[in-house]
């Protein structure tokens, strides 16, 4: 399962093209470490939210068929398909799909993207398949949750990193020395 979910949205990402603006941000400072706090939290936040769509979707398969196959095939449809979705918000640390700026196009990522949630129709849907997975069948319904659950933790994480783009541009903002406003602010240049 790894060999899907990790290694086709990786090598994907490998030929991500550099972002339009990465030549106007200042080098990253020699002496910081690699991962610094923000870093840590922001993995804690978007491996928590995956997290917790998978637990909600078993959860939901539970309530439904009790603590078995069922309930566990829509946790592994649910993890797969938020590993694919946070290959997409992987893409940009500070763009994403509510910026007004969108990282650059990258059709490695959308055909991994595409071939992975097809790799993961075929075990949810070919029986022999499916049972050497020990997946079980699920109605459409239970699909819908499950893919629904895995989408969250990106929509959620991609909020996230708006917010922090925004408080990044407003200190920045508040760092420039106070002169004539652009139109855009209320002034006049």
């Amino acid at each position: 399962i790894n060999l899907v979910t990790d290694v086709f949205p990786v090598l994907a990402l490998a030929v991500q093209p550099a972002e339009a603006d990465a030549m106007e941000r200042p080098p990253r400072d020699p002496d910081e470490p690699l991962l610094d706090k923000r870093d840590f939290r922001r993995l804690a936040f978007e491996s928590g939210t995956i997290t917790a769509g998978t637990l909600l979707s078993y959860a939901w398969g539970s309530l439904r068929y009790g603590r078995g196959a069922q309930a566990s095939t829509m946790a592994f449809n649910t993890l797969a398909s938020a590993q694919f979705f946070q290959m997409l918000c992987a893409r940009s640390t500070r763009h994403g799909i509510f910026s007004k700026k969108r990282p650059p196009a990258n059709r490695a990522v959308k055909g991994a993207f595409a071939a992975g949630l097809g790799l993961q129709a075929l075990a949810l849907l070919v029986p022999g398949l499916r049972r050497i997975l020990g997946n079980a069948p699920i109605g459409l319904l239970d699909l819908l949750v499950s893919f629904g659950a895995g989408a969250l933790p990106y929509v959620m994480n991609e909020a996230a990193k708006e917010r922090r783009a925004q408080e990044q541009r407003e200190k920045t903002r508040l760092a420039l020395p106070a002169g004539p406003r652009s139109s855009e602010e209320g002034g006049t240049r």
